[in-house]
């Protein structure tokens, strides 16, 4: 079988998408029942002006260089709205994953004219059952939308942990973490994260020696698209926000964080400092926020945390809940209600053991119950049915 991946969302960019592409484009490189994999993904330099502009000739060129190409996967939504002209141009089966904004995007043009061109794929890859749901509302078959759930990778439960990765942290922020509770969250920020409404609404509340620390895309200036952004009206500019995934939170938060000695924007980190830094605090947060128009898919950095041997609490809504189950490898909490947040998180910070414990617990359930390869070999079984 010989597999075409086309993708906007790869590392070094950091979230739960880019992971989830580069762990299965691995996968399908290393499978015995692959015999080829070819790549057509935004590089680390490249502008996704650049990358979507000349998407649809390098396609052409790729297929006419190997015609022999059995699958065409599209990693997302938007990959699958831009390459539709795949339609018109192939025979080959097309497939993509839907992780969840990607299907319920609140535009009238796209929900009446792009979603309906979607149909045309050959199988939708859904990333939880509620992702599914959404695109079955949406006019896909039942027959056209299989589910296939995130995994997390089972060796970074074996990751060598830098021990020392609170102090060298705190050195940089001139904070020192060795005796605080910390706090950390992952992501773009962005409105449905919730982290800015966490900063904002539930730190206050919690004591002193609690710090917030946010890994993540970080600009130092606002950009030209933030800018032209700012001049649009309110509508129009969620859109396009929400479209390009563009940071909308980043500078709420950075009003928020700048002079406050509890609340930290660390930037993007190496890999290995977010696994030390995950492993080393004592709370992972994944406080989302309901937005019309917007939602968690999955909930994959919560995986990432809870392997990592950290107690995750995470808002119990949409995708988040097939990723976090409660009481088992995570805790669930109702989103946005301040009180049951900062109850919940004083309540696992009282009792360090305790804590300590069910981050062990957390740990070992998600091992068993969740993998990349049990994702992986998801979906090259898929694709072999699609050749």
């Amino acid at each position: 079988m010989k597999v075409l991946v086309i993708s906007h969302k790869y590392p070094p960019a950091i979230g739960g998408m880019e992971n989830h592409c580069f762990q299965l484009v691995k996968a399908l490189e290393q499978a015995s029942d692959v015999d080829e994999v070819h790549k057509i993904i935004l590089g680390e330099n490249e502008s996704r002006v650049s990358f979507f502009w000349n998407l649809k000739s390098r396609v052409k060129q790729m297929l006419s260089d190997h015609p022999d190409i059995d699958v065409i996967y599209l990693n997302d939504g938007l990959m699958a709205a831009v390459s539709s002209f795949l339609f018109k141009i192939t025979e080959i089966p097309v497939v993509a994953t839907f992780h969840g904004l990607d299907v319920v995007f609140p535009s009238a043009y796209f929900q009446q004219k792009v979603i309906p061109r979607l149909h045309q794929l050959s199988a939708v890859i859904a990333v939880s059952e509620a992702t599914r749901q959404e695109c079955i509302y949406r006019g896909f078959t039942a027959d056209q939308v299989i589910t296939i759930p995130n995994g997390v990778d089972h060796e970074l439960a074996r990751f060598d942990f830098d021990t020392d990765i609170r102090q060298k942290v705190g050195e940089r922020l001139g904070v020192d973490l060795r005796n605080k509770k910390v706090l950390v969250t992952l992501g773009r920020p962005v409105q449905r994260k919730g982290f800015s409404w966490f900063a904002e609404q539930v730190m206050p509340k919690l004591a002193d020696d609690v710090i917030f620390l946010m890994i993540g895309p970080r600009s130092e200036k606002k950009s030209l698209l933030t800018r032209v952004l700012g001049l649009l009206p309110i509508r129009t500019k969620k859109l396009i926000e929400l479209f390009l995934g563009h940071p909308s939170d980043e500078w709420k938060l950075r009003e928020l964080s700048r002079g406050n000695d509890r609340i930290f924007e660390l930037g993007k980190l190496p890999f290995s400092e977010v696994l030390s830094l995950l492993h080393a605090s004592d709370l992972f947060v994944m406080p989302n926020i309901r937005v019309d128009g917007d939602a968690e898919g999955f909930g994959l950095v919560a995986l990432e945390a809870a392997i990592c041997q950290t107690t995750v609490i995470a808002s119990g809504i949409e995708g988040i809940t097939e990723a976090i189950h409660h009481g088992q490898n995570g805790i669930l909490v109702n989103s946005a209600d301040v009180d049951a947040w900062v109850e919940t998180i004083n309540a696992q910070l009282s009792d360090p053991e305790k804590n300590r414990s069910f981050g062990q617990r957390a740990k070992e359930y998600t091992i068993q119950s969740f993998g990349w390869e049990r994702m992986t070999r998801g979906y090259i079984e898929f694709f072999k049915t699609k050749k």
